[in-house]
């Protein structure tokens, strides 16, 4: 934005009539209105889902863990230990794989 603020400028301050500053300025003023904040936000909103999506992936993995130490203390038969801890393994596999698949920020917390 500075370097297309200083070559109009510049492109003005070499016109050579009052209609030459002129049409040097509208020309100026198209190029700065034109630098978009398109690729400057489409990078801003790649971070905050990237940013929700691993804050959401840890949420599932410490329930997982939790879960899965609950399953451990408990005073139950160890094939059932083994049958629980599986299904908490497929529960978090399975969350993480909708996680991954959010299109927002807000998508991605809500599949957590």
């Amino acid at each position: 934005m500075e370097e297309a603020k200083d070559n109009a400028i510049n492109e003005v301050n070499g016109a050579t009539s009052p209609q030459d500053a002129t049409t040097k300025r509208d020309k100026a003023i198209g190029v700065i209105n034109g630098i978009g904040l398109t690729e400057a936000e489409k990078a801003k909103a790649a971070k905050d889902l990237a940013d929700a999506k691993a804050d959401a992936i840890q949420k599932i993995k410490d329930a997982a863990t939790a879960k899965t130490n609950e399953i451990e203390n408990a005073s139950i038969l160890p094939e059932d230990k083994a049958k629980l801890k599986q299904q908490v393994e497929e529960a978090k596999d399975n969350a993480i794989n909708e996680v991954n698949g959010a299109t927002s920020p807000q998508d991605a917390t809500t599949k957590t």
